[in-house]
């Protein structure tokens, strides 16, 4: 099958479904936090909810492998409909079970560990080489847009509406992802990972494991730490951090689009050095600099200076993995993913001044890195 993304039919049908729960979690995950906040919880409550969810999302990850094992991952992939929905059924009945908070953070890491891990692996099951290392950058751009929407909307809804209606638009476009989802053919996992397997690839992969680490800890704090900062400090409105992340999703969207017309044979990795830079110098900004304007300007940057980053990476990891066992490699990743979200959290939890810290802990990450080797 031929298409607007030029990649087989597993792979479309992966893409498609990618796109529409983006566009859900697009309007949504911005204002989990401030939500949060808005209803009475301290940020290091807030903080502790994300640390929940981060410790729940590594428990289950060998979980998921081994149901994937079981029934395949498309079964997987329909199964994490019901797990989303029940995580975001709680959410929503959080002002009434506020001691459970912790417990929906777990809910949230179960959901997202029988969805990325599954996810992943299917893609490059679904794709040749060529396609992960070329075609990516296409569904990209495309993906991205609906990070370019989604803020502003969910600011209005949130405002206008209520964080419940927030919920139940999400939920729609959830539902209407799983769809495509039922024309996926089933694959299996070859095999179950070992701690054994995963320490080899440790020793293989050493480089890509600690920048994975640096890259998860300053990617998570833009995520959740800037958007706080924003709301505590700052004093942005709804939907002034909407907009701040709508300028975000339009910085990434710009490189998308240049990343996509480069010429084929230039070496576009180049561009993790350069993105990483950029990023070390947004963070040491957003310690001087605190104006409303400099905060938009910065979260523009941010957008373009992530995608700089995340684009060649993503082609890293897939290009890794296609050179050992997929699922392997695959749950592998998720332990620096883990690691990195851990540091920021732990780090910023205990500490007083949290903001600052956040930032220049981001900046120090980025710095490392941008001095990994991932070339072999």
């Amino acid at each position: 099958m031929q298409n607007i993304f030029n990649i087989n039919e597993g792979r479309l049908i992966l893409s498609i479904n990618q796109i529409i729960r983006n566009i859900g979690f697009s309007i949504l995950t911005l204002f989990i936090p401030i939500y949060l906040l808005t209803i009475g919880f301290s940020i290091n409550q807030v903080l502790l909810y994300f640390l929940f969810e981060a410790i729940s999302i590594i428990l289950f990850s060998p979980l998921s492998l081994i149901f994937s094992k079981k029934f395949g991952y498309k079964y997987i992939l329909l199964f994490n409909l019901i797990l989303v929905l029940i995580w975001l059924i709680f959410l929503n009945l959080i002002p009434i079970i506020r001691n459970s908070i912790y417990l929906i953070a777990i809910i949230a890491g179960i959901e997202i560990a029988f969805y990325y891990l599954p996810l992943n692996s299917s893609i490059a099951r679904n794709a040749k080489k060529e396609e992960n290392k070329n075609h990516f950058d296409k569904y990209n751009a495309f993906s991205r847009l609906s990070y370019l929407i989604g803020p502003i909307f969910g600011g209005i809804i949130f405002l206008n509406m209520g964080f419940d209606i927030l919920i139940y638009i999400t939920m729609f476009f959830l539902i209407l992802s799983a769809l495509p989802i039922l024309y996926l053919k089933n694959h299996l996992p070859n095999h179950n990972i070992s701690i054994k397997r995963v320490y080899q690839l440790y020793k293989t992969h050493k480089n890509y494991f600690f920048a994975c680490i640096f890259n998860n800890i300053f990617l998570y704090a833009e995520a959740i730490i800037w958007p706080i900062y924003l709301f505590y400090n700052l004093k942005f409105t709804i939907i002034n951090i909407g907009f701040s992340g709508a300028l975000f999703g339009f910085g990434s969207i710009i490189f998308s689009l240049i990343f996509e017309n480069l010429d084929k044979k230039r070496d576009k990795y180049i561009f993790l050095k350069i993105g990483g830079i950029l990023y070390i110098l947004i963070w040491i900004s957003r310690i001087y600099f605190t104006s409303s304007i400099s905060a938009y300007l910065l979260s523009t940057l941010a957008g373009l200076a992530t995608a700089m980053i995340a684009i060649p990476f993503i082609g890293i990891t897939y290009s890794k993995a296609e050179e050992e066992d997929i699922e392997d490699f695959l749950f592998f990743k998720e332990i620096p993913v883990f690691i990195g979200r851990i540091i920021l959290l732990i780090t910023i939890i205990f500490l007083a001044d949290k903001f600052i810290i956040a930032f220049v802990l981001s900046a120090l990450a980025t710095l490392g890195f941008v001095l990994m080797k991932l070339r072999k």
